[in-house]
């Protein structure tokens, strides 16, 4: 962003508390254009620790509004790796067109990662593939040794069932939806379990790990969605006190906080993603979903399954026909 310039005072000139400010923006802002200082949604380049003017093996597409959750997954784990890359722009399909040879060679769907010349889509994918590109020069975000297998693909069915549930209460009816809720909840009370039987606050111990990532984007939309459109806490430390440890842990993270949005605006920017018209708070319901999440295959946008992926042996998100949950 661009450091907003101080206002002048009646006699000319800025006080010297103003100064300082002035200065210290100026400074903060030159860092961001070099690559350094603290993760921002502003941010074109990140180096971390390699050289100035080193370039680097990674360029991430992600959209320009940082609306999409599937492209916080990804920014979070190039934050928390420390992995230099570069970052490109790319207009989600509720908000406008995108580059005829991005549709062309990508699908069209966001995140999209270019590594070392190869252009990787699907974010458990590209997350996977920055794992093992990286292993050895970076911290390793894979479930520490000894976790087992079943248990990470538990809990990663526990994420997609999370995502079902939240999205299936939300579309509900104002007045209806009581077995909507009613499933949500049951939903949302496993995910708290899951998370109070760990030794610290993350979903697998003391440590971030590719996990927490999976979950971090819906729980976060969960919660700013279901609060403005239901009335409904999901941070709510007294009947979910692991959920709320864990938003706790995860916002003492810098890359959470640059990725993060306020609640407003996810309330707000998720009505045209899956669907509603824009300016109402009423959401679409499944059928208008699905009837508009087709429109793009129509056109030649092919839809696309992803079988398992490795030791997670998940199938890629979430919804009928393997659709996602909120288009790209």
């Amino acid at each position: 962003c661009v450091p907003h310039r101080p206002l002048l005072r009646r006699g000319g000139g800025m006080s010297p508390e103003e100064k300082v400010a002035a200065a210290a923006e100026a400074e903060a802002a030159a860092r961001v254009a070099s690559g350094r200082g603290l993760p921002t949604a502003s941010a074109d380049l990140r180096l971390f620790d390699a050289p100035d003017g080193s370039e680097p093996r990674v360029t991430l597409y992600r959209d320009g509004s940082s609306w999409c959750p599937y492209c916080q997954k990804v920014w979070m784990q190039l934050e928390e790796k420390r992995i230099p890359y570069r970052v490109e722009r790319i207009n989600m399909r509720c908000y406008g067109s995108k580059p005829a040879w991005f549709e062309r060679e990508t699908g069209g769907l966001l995140p999209v990662v270019r590594l070392d010349g190869r252009l990787l889509t699907d974010s458990v994918s590209i997350m996977l593939a920055l794992e093992a590109a990286f292993d050895g020069e970076a911290e390793s975000l894979l479930p520490p040794e000894g976790t087992r297998n079943d248990y990470v693909r538990e809990l990663m069915g526990l994420e997609s069932a999370f995502a079902g549930a939240w999205l299936g209460w939300l579309r509900a009816p104002p007045g209806g939806g009581g077995g909507a809720r009613a499933n949500f909840e049951a939903v949302l009370a496993r995910v708290d379990g899951a998370l109070r039987t760990t030794s610290g606050s993350f979903f697998l111990g003391d440590e971030l790990s590719l996990v927490d990532l999976f979950f971090c984007s819906f729980l976060e939309r969960a919660e700013a969605s279901l609060l403005y459109y239901k009335g409904f806490r999901v941070r709510d430390a007294e009947p979910y006190p692991g959920v709320a440890a864990w938003f706790d842990a995860m916002e003492a993270r810098p890359s959470f906080r640059a990725s993060q949005s306020d609640y407003y605006t996810h309330a707000r920017d998720l009505p045209p993603q899956l669907g509603g018209r824009r300016g109402r708070d009423r959401m679409p319901s499944r059928r208008t979903f699905f009837a508009r999440r087709a429109a793009p295959a129509r056109l030649g946008t092919p839809r696309r399954r992803f079988g398992n992926i490795g030791r997670f042996g998940r199938r890629r998100l979430l919804g009928r026909e393997g659709r996602r949950a909120v288009p790209g």
